[in-house]
């Protein structure tokens, strides 16, 4: 069942450690989401209830594919397929009579009466996953349309920076190579005086 924030103080320690990692979201984008994706998983498995607060997990997973690598969704897409699965067995596990997905594990059913089929179970199961998966990865796409389409302030400031650093680069290195043709130049005409003396 969803729980609001106003819970007990395990619930407000959970919705402060959710919190936390979203005020360097735009700093460190990727290491924000796998510690909000860790601090969710770990909620779903031990916590008798989800927190409705749970729904800026959304945010950070947006932000980690905004701001983060290029390839970042491949991680992100993992986590959240991990948590849609902890997500949709909680859920069943709590229509089971299950408190927690550990009781599940345990086989430490809190009530006895359960009013679900195995048919019941499997549509629980997969409408449960469907729904979060659907929400993740429409998050992600448009992170991704947001990233390629170039609206965003940030993104194309990070993509100035590293053209920028590029050109560097690439004076130094052509600074490089003529710093090596002209000590070549050098050398060879170094040789030639010296083979014209030795002659």
């Amino acid at each position: 069942d969803f729980a609001s924030t106003q819970g007990d103080g395990a619930d407000s320690l959970m919705v402060t450690t959710l919190l936390l990692p979203l005020c360097v979201r735009r700093r460190f984008p990727e290491t924000s989401a796998a510690i909000i994706a860790t601090v969710c998983a770990l909620q779903l498995i031990v916590f008798p209830h989800v927190l409705f607060f749970n729904i800026i997990a959304l945010l950070s997973l947006y932000s980690a594919n905004l701001y983060g690598r290029d390839k970042a969704w491949r991680w992100t897409s993992v986590a959240a397929i991990i948590n849609a699965v902890l997500f949709a067995v909680k859920a069943t596990a709590g229509s089971l009579g299950y408190s927690t997905i550990i009781d599940l594990i345990i086989l430490n059913r809190s009530t006895t009466t359960t009013s679900l089929s195995l048919s019941g179970v499997m549509a629980s199961l997969i409408m449960s996953f469907v729904t979060v998966m659907m929400a993740c990865l429409a998050t992600i796409a448009m992170a991704r349309w947001s990233r390629s389409s170039g609206t965003n302030a940030l993104v194309l400031s990070a993509r100035q920076e590293a053209l920028e650093i590029e050109r560097r680069e690439q004076r130094i290195l052509a600074a490089n190579i003529e710093r090596e043709r002209i000590g070549s130049s050098i050398r060879s005409q170094i040789r030639e005086a010296l083979t014209g003396v030795i002659d």
